[in-house]
Order: C-alpha cells, then sequence, then structure tokens
C-alpha cells in the first residue's frame, strides 16, 4: 500500500473522530514550544533511550506528526511561524547583523485571534527572543516573561496549573514555553546521571574559539553533552506529566485540545557544527508535532511532511473558527497534502535556504548559487549530496524572490537583544 493512500486513510480517520466530538462550543487550547528539543531524541520518535515517557503516552492518545519541519534553525523565527503560520520570507520577523526586526501588529497570531473570540489568553515564556519588545504577547491578556528561563521548567509549570485553577473554567488559549533542553545542558539530579556512560554528573558546555567560531575546542566532550541533553529532555518530559496530571484533577481535559511542538533542535557535530542558527540541517529542523484532543483520533502516526506553519490554521479548524486570511500553512485535521514544498529559512547571517519535498531535501546558497540535494529516505544524514532536481531549485528561488506579506518594523532595545542573542550562544 502506496504511503499517500495510507496517508489518505489516516486523514479520513482523523476527520470521523473530530466530526463527532464536538458537543462542546468553544474547547480550550494549550500550545506548548519545547526549546531546542530535537525529534530523534524522544523515545515516541524511536529514540533508544526512554526520555520521554509522558510525551510518548501523549502521542499514544493523539496523533503524531513523525515528520514536522521547523521553519526555521533557531527560536525567534521559528516561533513567529508557529503562532502566526506564516513561513520566515512571509512574516520577516528575524535578526540581521545588529537590526532584529519585530512582529508586524497587522498579523494575526493565534493569542490575537483567539482573544478576539472571547477566549482568554494567556503566554509563560522563558526566552529572551520572546520578549514582549518583539510582539509575542500580542493578544495575550496574561503575558509571564522570563528573559533569563533556563532551568524554570517546574516553576513554569507552577505557574501554569496556577493560571488554570482561574482561568480553566471559561475557554482559553494558553501557550507555554519551556527553555531547560536549550544548552548549556543542566539537568537536576537526579537527571544529571539518567544516562551518563561516563560515571561523570553536571552540566558543561561547548567551548568555541573566539576568533574562529567553526572552531569547537571540546569534541571530545560530545558524547557527554549529548547524556546531558537527554537528562534534561528527560527532566522536561517529567514536568509536563504534572501539568498533564493537574489538567486531569481540573476536570478540563475533556474540553481541551494540547499541541507540543519545538522551536528548533540542536547540533552535536553531525556536521561539524553544535548548538543550532547556524545551519539548516536536519538535526535542528526535524522537530516533533504531538496533537491531542477530544474527539480527534487516537494513537495514529502522519508521515507526511508537515511544518511549524501548519499550527495556527489546524487549531482554528479544530475551533470551528474561520481564517481571518490566508496563511502559508493548512489545516492538519482536513488537508495533509502530499507533494508540497516546505521551506525554512532565517539564519542570522548568510542567505541559505531549503525546501523539503516528501523525502527531497534541497539546500541552497542564494547568493552563491550554490545546491546540495538529499534523499532523506535513503540519506536520512544528509551526508550524500545528489544531483539537483530542477524543480527544486525552481522552488528555492520561488521561495527566496516572492516578496514578504508584512513589514516588521525594528524591534526595539537592539543592545538588549544582542545581549540575549550572545547570553544563548547565538553570537560570541
Amino acid at each position: 500500500m502506496s504511503r499517500v493512500i495510507v496517508a489518505f486513510i489516516l486523514i479520513t480517520t482523523i476527520l470521523v473522530f473530530s466530526s463527532c466530538g464536538r458537543e462542546i462550543d468553544k474547547p480550550s487550547v494549550i500550545l506548548i514550544i519545547l526549546d531546542a528539543v530535537r525529534a530523534d531524541h524522544l523515545s515516541c520518535y524511536g529514540y533508544h533511550r526512554e526520555t520521554s515517557p509522558v510525551l510518548d503516552s501523549l502521542g499514544s492518545q493523539g496523533i503524531v506528526f513523525s515528520r514536522c519541519q521547523a521553519q526555521a534553525p533557531w527560536t525567534l523565527p521559528a516561533c513567529a511561524s508557529i503562532v502566526s503560520g506564516f513561513t520566515v520570507k512571509s512574516h520577516g520577523v528575524l535578526t540581521r547583523e545588529r537590526e532584529t526586526f519585530r512582529i508586524d501588529p497587522s498579523m494575526n497570531t493565534l493569542a490575537t485571534i483567539l482573544s478576539s473570540e472571547g477566549f482568554s489568553t494567556a503566554g509563560i515564556v522563558n526566552n529572551p527572543l520572546l520578549s514582549p519588545s518583539i510582539g509575542f504577547s500580542n493578544g495575550m491578556e496574561y503575558y509571564s516573561f522570563y528573559p533569563d528561563g533556563d532551568g524554570r521548567a517546574m516553576e513554569t509549570v507552577d505557574e501554569s496549573l496556577t493560571w488554570l485553577e482561574s482561568n480553566g473554567g471559561s475557554s482559553f488559549f494558553l501557550m507555554i514555553h519551556i527553555m531547560d533542553p536549550h544548552a548549556p545542558y543542566s539537568p537536576p539530579s537526579p537527571f544529571d546521571m539518567e544516562y551518563s556512560e561516563t560515571g561523570i554528573s553536571g552540566g558543561t558546555s561547548w567551548m568555541i574559539d573566539e576568533n574562529d567560531h567553526t572552531l569547537i575546542l571540546n569534541p571530545e566532550d560530545r558524547d557527554h553533552l549529548v547524556d546531558m541533553y537527554d537528562g534534561e529532555i528527560r527532566w522536561t518530559d517529567m514536568q509536563l506529566g504534572r501539568l498533564f496530571a493537574g489538567i486531569r484533577e481540573m476536570n478540563i481535559s475533556d474540553s481541551l485540545l494540547v499541541i507540543v511542538v519545538a522551536d528548533h533542535g540542536d547540533e552535536f557535530l553531525e556536521h561539524g557544527g553544535v548548538d543550532h542558527g547556524h545551519t539548516l540541517y536536519q538535526e535542528l529542523l526535524h522537530v516533533p508535532l504531538i496533537i491531542s484532543g477530544s474527539g480527534l483520533a487516537t494513537g495514529v502516526v502522519i508521515q507526511e511532511p508537515v511544518g511549524q506553519i501548519d499550527i495556527l490554521p489546524t487549531v482554528l479548524d479544530y475551533l470551528d473558527i474561520d481564517l481571518p486570511a490566508p496563511v502559508d500553512g493548512v489545516s492538519l485535521l482536513t488537508d495533509i497534502s502530499t507533494g508540497r514544498a516546505l521551506p525554512s529559512s532565517g539564519l542570522r547571517s548568510g542567505n541559505l535556504i531549503s525546501i523539503l519535498h516528501d523525502y527531497r531535501k534541497t539546500i541552497g546558497d542564494m547568493e552563491e548559487q550554490q545546491y546540495r540535494m538529499y534523499n532523506l529516505s535513503d540519506d536520512p544524514g544528509e551526508q550524500i549530496p545528489l544531483p539537483l532536481d530542477s524543480s527544486d531549485v525552481i522552488d528555492l528561488e520561488s521561495y527566496w524572490t516572492t516578496p514578504p506579506v508584512f513589514s516588521p518594523q525594528l524591534a526595539e532595545d537592539p543592545d538588549e537583544i544582542q545581549n540575549s542573542l550572545r547570553d544563548l550562544g547565538y553570537i560570541k
């Protein structure tokens, strides 16, 4: 049976379930964004370590999208795509040199749309790039922003539960961002030893040469860093278990849509680099996406490529709310298209973009007109470039030359943003 037929059957299954569980006019929505979590380090995505039993359980009760593509390899542009349904080229929320562009106030987001529909709206976030000054608080009645929020998974869950106790009785939209898996990798005890094969506890970071930012000074620490990274994921997963347990105790889970996604992944020398934001390989772009909610099918795995841009139209489709204006994404409940091109871009420097077309992926340097194509089915690690397909070059050129939809303005406090980028390791 072909994958296209299988996908059609799965989509039909989702539609059957979603059409027979709409007794509540306005279900509530929780969007959980995990920072720097790559899909292939979650056990529900086939990882050899049991790093995510809570997310595994959530996936078994909902839909796992096995091939979700991030629209950018770092937080700022990726999260703008998550909340808006637009590609980076369309929304323009990114940083170039010392200039950071904020969300255009005219651009709809999940919070602005749902607020206008009468939902209570809140955001509890832990990354300085999700600052109100960049516009991520637009439409939020309550916005709890921690610019130094690494290691706050427990406190974030506590705050989320407190907010839900006061607002869970009516339709709400809650966006939760958890920073902990982001470097430096410092999981609390006992998770610092959960996967340690060296017997060494405690977190550590990559050491990068101050003069040559491509030179990694401690590549021998890779395995230990991976152990600590996996410990951070396991710790975060446990905190999500506390969140879901609290939701069940409040008796609001029967009218709730839960979406878990990552903004991007992380590099561990697969292509010679570390951290994120500098390349467009799959270790940065392949992110988890799990959707679970009342009336949806359970235990379904969708293998067709989807994107972060699909989250907003999917939520509105589930809630039976019309899109105020067209977006770049599609609803994953009714329109999982086969064969579409999924773009990724938004690096702080350079002109790299990528296009994913089924299992065929092309990365292009649009200034140098240099391209590399990979077959992710045969070569998931992107090690063997193949001869180019002319249609993919056309897709790259089309995306690159398409005018932006919005005109974002420069964000205030550029020095503060630069300091945040430096603290996060994006610049040295």
